[in-house]
């Protein structure tokens, strides 16, 4: 049985070269798929050529060689093999196959070139033609190269299903992205296949794991952790692996939140020593996964914050367990807050006057409150020492905002509930726009202060 319309049409092997490099009229009478222009017209050409044919015998219905059943047998199979061609062009196009009973839309399809990227009825037909020609040539100029060349393909066609099962990028998103599990699922079998062709192949692997987080699958993780293994032991310079790693380690191990989040840290970091310009986005811009340089950075100081808070929390109970907190005092003094025009009187306040009326606690609780703040202050250190250094910090960076920003009023503020005092900037007594508060908390031992990023 003939397999296309070359054949069909009887090409000798002659035409093969032709029948190679063209890629045509592989399932002429399907309505399935997608077909280029060039591919159209020449479909409309030969229909027409049937057509006049057609058109012949019903005007010379009484010549010798004019046959009705020959008439049925041509005219049935031409037009179904228009539609077809038609309805795969339309698709091409982005629409329906309906769309080609539109008068006058035959010169669209004629015309008008096709979707670029993969739509709902397939492929980019010009693009898997582009990719055979190249190959074609490839396995010509040296044919040792074809293995090669089809492995590299192959991958570059999971890649592109991958992209595809993407969900669509959103800069802000804060829920994890859903993506098509069903093309997910097949680019991951097409990386199992190019690792099946090269055990060695470093970014099919990586994919492979890639593949196994998004798909959240569980049961595939340890093999997913087996590929990054062998990807690293490959390429140990390769950031993205390390990447990778840490994504697996910390949704893998989800009993332990301190070690999981330890092995996230350490393979973030390794990232940055690798590439310092690291940004994660596989090129592709893929929602939650996505990140620039400066947030890759960003996330990591929080993931560190969020494993001292774990540290912090866990100490916190052991002092609670072995009566630590005995080192804790009560407030010493009662104090209304005020409002100064002062930055001098305003720090005297908060660190000699105001400080007395928190409790003193311990220096566990201190760093506990500070990382509750600081993360949203953006604040870069806490300071701490005698009532004096902490008074001069304090004083220091109230007196630059009165005189290089313009705050005239400072209040001074106890906070029983969070254990510390602050204070307050403002442009006027009323109130209004507030500069982000000094917060001061205080030990048995010492004091402690912080800021905005600001603060110094």
């Amino acid at each position: 049985m003939a397999n296309n319309i070359f054949e069909i049409l009887g090409m000798s092997s002659s035409t093969s070269d032709i029948k190679q490099k063209l890629a045509m009229f592989e399932n002429p009478f399907s309505f399935d798929g997608r077909i280029r222009r060039t591919e159209y017209g020449i479909s409309f050409i030969l229909y027409l050529i049937i057509y006049l044919e057609l058109i012949n015998f019903v005007i010379h219905p009484d010549q010798k060689d004019n046959n009705p059943i020959a008439f049925i047998l041509i005219a049935i199979p031409a037009l179904w093999f228009l539609w077809a061609q038609g309805a795969k062009r339309c698709h091409d196009l982005g629409n329906s196959g309906w769309y080609q009973l539109i008068p006058f839309y035959v010169f669209w399809m004629l015309f008008q070139d096709g979707q670029a990227e993969e739509n709902e009825y397939g492929e980019n037909p010009k693009e898997i033609h582009r990719t055979e020609n190249q190959n074609l040539t490839k396995q010509t100029n040296n044919p040792q190269s074809s293995l090669s060349s089809a492995d590299e393909n192959l991958f570059q066609k999971a890649m592109k299903i991958y992209r595809q099962a993407q969900p669509p990028y959103e800069a802000n998103s804060i829920t994890f992205p859903e993506f098509n599990k069903e093309k997910l699922y097949k680019a991951y079998q097409l990386f199992c296949t190019c690792i099946e062709i090269d055990s060695n192949n470093v970014d099919a692997l990586l994919m492979k794991a890639q593949c196994i987080y998004d798909l959240y699958d569980k049961e595939k993780m340890p093999d997913a952790m087996k590929a990054i293994d062998k990807a690293i032991q490959l390429n140990p310079n390769n950031p993205f692996a390390h990447d990778i790693r840490g994504a697996l380690s910390y949704s893998w191990n989800s009993d332990d939140d301190k070690e999981r989040t330890i092995k996230l840290i350490e393979n973030k970091k390794k990232v940055l020593i690798l590439n310092p310009q690291y940004s994660n986005d596989l090129g592709y811009k893929i929602s939650f996964r996505t990140t620039t340089n400066a947030a890759f950075r960003s996330d990591l100081e929080g993931l560190e914050r969020g494993l001292e808070k774990i540290r912090i929390e866990q100490k916190l109970k052991e002092e609670t367990q072995s009566a630590a907190q005995t080192k804790e005092a009560p407030p010493l003094t009662e104090f209304k807050e005020i409002t100064t025009e002062s930055p001098e009187e305003a720090a005297n306040a908060l660190c000699k006057e105001a400080v007395q009326a928190i409790p003193a606690i311990s220096e566990t609780k201190v760093r506990k409150h500070y990382l509750d703040v600081s993360s949203g202050w953006e604040s870069k250190q806490l300071f701490e020492g005698s009532t004096e250094k902490i008074t001069s910090i304090v004083l220091e960076n109230l007196q630059r905002l009165h005189v290089q920003q313009g705050f005239q009023y400072f209040q001074v503020k106890v906070y029983l509930k969070d254990e510390c005092v602050q204070i307050s900037a403002f442009f006027s007594r009323g109130g209004g726009y507030s500069f982000q508060p000094v917060r001061v908390w205080r030990s048995t031992e010492k004091m402690f202060v912080c800021g905005n990023a600001a603060f110094s």
